[in-house]
């Protein structure tokens, strides 16, 4: 094996002046120039043919770290290299610490029946393992003896922080989602199947990633407004969001949800329902990863009958989001959005009168026993009525994602904002979670006793 090689990918290489700076998973690079590029959502590679010989890098998706930069290679060359290209041999490892708690391990083997030469590159850190794999079907040329390969496996870098918008990125994504047990490749889909329940044979859960995009400057708040528009007066980031062919037969959204995902990302989640047969529907949630400048959307998919979803597996995957180069931040709740006068339970929902998101309706949600009202003025304060125990005046304030009502003499309350939006010109709708500690989810707000489901007066 060549060192120098070993020292180029371990060091600090030269980033070429003409190469195209990209992002994939939680590496960025320079893309190789005269390279064939593919993409998928799992993977993106370049590969370089010279006659009947070929010369490909793959940079694969992230996956959640083992524990130590020791397991995350073990795991991954037995997946990406063992498994995939079904090489024996065993691999001669080196591995460097570098700045901004990442490791980089470096492993190289020689198929010799294949004529075939195998170099992966694992990073691990920020609670993630991402790798990059070389592959050289030149017997007489190595890997580690390849141009092509040092160039560019010395400038891939794990994102420590995001890098100011480059004027051409093939994939901006930091995305990664673990997949969790049971989930099996589906097309574009990882899909797992749930145990069967009475007549309810098909019962399945999928997801898949979108391409992120840039977040529209008024950020969750330009959402809830998409539901009054006319489908010609949408913005264009939306309608492009929407037909998106992975969206497929998804019907126009209904509810929004506001919650967090992975180690706490806020996330804005559109629902929409589609009937499937008589008792069978669809439930898709889009959520909307707040990454900031950028938004990173997740699709979930899952067959719903008689109220019956999926929604333990969807909360394990939910728990498996992790987008390395991206710091949590607390979500913001637009306080313009909350202004109005709502009644809950029998003062909000009466017989005739009732309206609820199709998504809800779906996942089996129970009345609420308790009634009342809450009007929450632009100047600050708020009236709290509620049955049996009388009025409550003082000032309500939005910190983060909790709606804080302060008495003129008591103890502040705080309820989680579940979700809000205005579905038609007649009717405004608030979801406040009575216990701040329950995740915002639909198997939370599936009990009215857990959340306030109010519906503006007005």
């Amino acid at each position: 094996m060549k060192r120098f090689l070993m020292a180029a990918l371990l060091g600090c290489a030269a980033v070429s002046s003409h190469a195209d700076y990209a992002m994939f998973g939680a590496l960025s690079f320079d893309s190789p120039q005269g390279a064939k590029a593919q993409v998928s959502p799992l993977w993106m590679s370049f590969t370089l043919r010279q006659g009947d010989r070929s010369a490909t890098v793959t940079v694969f998706r992230h996956r959640i770290a083992k524990g130590s930069a020791t397991e995350d290679f073990r795991e991954e060359w037995q997946s990406r290299v063992k498994e995939d290209l079904k090489v024996s041999a065993e691999p001669k490892v080196e591995s460097l610490e570098m700045p901004n708690a990442w490791t980089r391990t470096v492993g190289f083997a020689r198929e010799q029946s294949q004529g075939r030469s195998v170099a992966l590159t694992v990073f691990s850190g920020r609670g993630v393992r991402a790798s990059v794999r070389a592959v050289s079907d030149d017997p007489k040329l190595a890997v580690w003896d390849a141009p092509f390969f040092s160039a560019f496996l010395g400038s891939v870098r794990p994102l420590t922080e995001p890098r100011a918008p480059a004027d051409r990125i093939l994939l901006p994504s930091s995305f990664s989602v673990a997949v969790p047990d049971g989930f099996l490749p589906y097309g574009a889909w990882f899909r797992k199947k749930l145990p069967e329940a009475g007549s309810f044979k098909d019962r399945w859960v999928q997801f898949t990633f979108l391409d992120p995009f840039w977040a529209p400057k008024e950020g969750w708040a330009a959402l809830t407004r998409m539901v009054t528009l006319p489908k010609e007066q949408l913005p264009a980031w939306y309608r492009e969001l929407m037909g998106n062919p992975l969206l497929g037969d998804m019907p126009f959204p209904d509810l929004f949800l506001f919650r967090a995902v992975g180690p706490g990302f806020p996330t804005a989640v559109l629902c929409a329902v589609k009937e499937q047969g008589p008792l069978t529907k669809r439930l898709f949630s889009l959520h909307l990863i707040d990454l900031g400048h950028m938004w990173q959307p997740l699709l979930v998919v899952e067959t719903v009958e008689g109220g019956l979803a999926g929604q333990g597996a969807v909360e394990e995957l939910l728990a498996a989001v992790r987008v390395p180069g991206w710091s949590v931040k607390a979500p913001s709740i637009p306080r313009e959005l909350l202004v109005g006068e709502y009644g809950f339970g029998k003062a909000g929902l009466k017989p005739g009168d009732f309206w609820m998101p199709s998504s809800l309706k779906v996942v089996g949600v129970s009345p609420a026993s308790r009634s009342g009202s809450l009007r929450l003025s632009a100047d600050g304060s708020y009236v709290w009525a509620e049955e049996g125990k009388g009025e409550e005046s003082g000032r309500w304030a939005v910190e983060a994602d909790l709606l804080v009502l302060t008495p003129g003499s008591g103890s502040p309350r705080k309820l989680r904002v579940a979700a809000a939006g205005q579905p038609a010109s007649w009717v405004k709708y608030l979801m406040l979670l009575d216990r701040s500690v329950l995740p915002v989810s639909l198997q939370a707000i599936r009990n009215l006793d857990n959340v306030f489901f109010a519906l503006s007066k007005k």
